[in-house]
């Protein structure tokens, strides 16, 4: 990276921030900790889920977002798992694209009908605001799942098949 020396270690930590936001998303859904996914978020986030359920894209509050993670999610113990994040700032606006495996256990659910694994690739847009970095859009990329579709609360009106 050219630049000074200033410049050069204001975007390692710039670089830092915007992966640390999208950890404490990942963990905030692991842990059901609403307001901490509350606070990695802008107050609008444009999102696209489609690869995984049957919802369309669109652009969701803040608040909505957290309501629909804390409904769908209800239940289930979570492990997501974010690796390999690729980092591009441009002043105060930033994308993490990385990989990811999340897998989902449902305690209520008969022993092997209970789990439900995916892995993929997140696109997470950043801005920072009032000096922290918030998610303002979430990509998520579909490229295999197996177990019970039935375990996500959000797959239940329309189940799908292993993507």
């Amino acid at each position: 990276m050219e630049g000074t020396a200033e410049e050069r270690l204001r975007w390692l930590c710039d670089r830092a921030e915007v992966m640390d936001t999208v950890l404490r998303f990942a963990l905030a859904l692991d842990t059901h900790d609403w307001p901490m996914l509350r606070g990695c978020l802008a107050d609008a986030v444009e999102v696209d889920y489609s690869a995984f359920r049957n919802e369309p894209p669109g652009t969701l509050t803040a608040g909505e977002f957290v309501a629909r993670r804390a409904s769908a999610l209800a239940g289930l113990r979570m492990q997501h798992l974010s690796t390999n994040h690729l980092v591009e700032i441009d002043r105060d606006a930033a994308t993490c694209r990385s990989c990811y495996v999340i897998h989902r256990v449902h305690p209520g659910l008969p022993e092997g009908e209970n789990t439900l694994d995916t892995a993929g690739h997140y696109v997470h847009r950043l801005a920072r605001t009032g000096g922290d970095w918030r998610i303002t859009g979430i990509v998520q990329t579909l490229l295999w799942s197996r177990g019970n579709p039935r375990v996500h609360a959000a797959l239940h009106a329309a189940p799908r098949e292993s993507s």
